[in-house]
């Protein structure tokens, strides 16, 4: 009989453990859907801006000659920095705009 009993304490620890991980890996799987919620909504307020920016560029220069340079180099191209760094996605698109200010 005694050795019954620390056999169910035995299976009620891992029960409890598995729980415990279940309830963290609940966590984990929440924070990451707000984080990916959070750059979906900052890719697409940049679309946006952009595609607004387009569309107002266009009737804004009615009469001017498009350039053909290329747009300013990104310093970020190629780094793999996929977080979610609002300020500096922002900041493509203030670039783009000033660049295009300057032509």
């Amino acid at each position: 009989m005694l050795e019954v009993r620390k056999e169910i304490k035995a299976i009620d620890a891992k029960v409890t453990s598995l729980d415990e991980q279940v309830a963290a890996t609940r966590n984990d799987l929440l924070e990451f859907r707000a984080q990916a919620q959070q750059t979906l909504n900052i890719v697409t307020n940049q679309l946006s801006e952009l595609v607004d920016y387009i569309n107002r560029g266009g009737n804004d220069k009615k009469g001017e000659v498009s350039s053909s340079r290329p747009p300013p180099d990104d310093q970020n191209r190629g780094s793999g920095n996929t977080g979610g760094g609002g300020g500096t996605d922002r900041n493509i698109v203030e670039r783009l705009i000033t660049a295009d200010r300057e032509r």
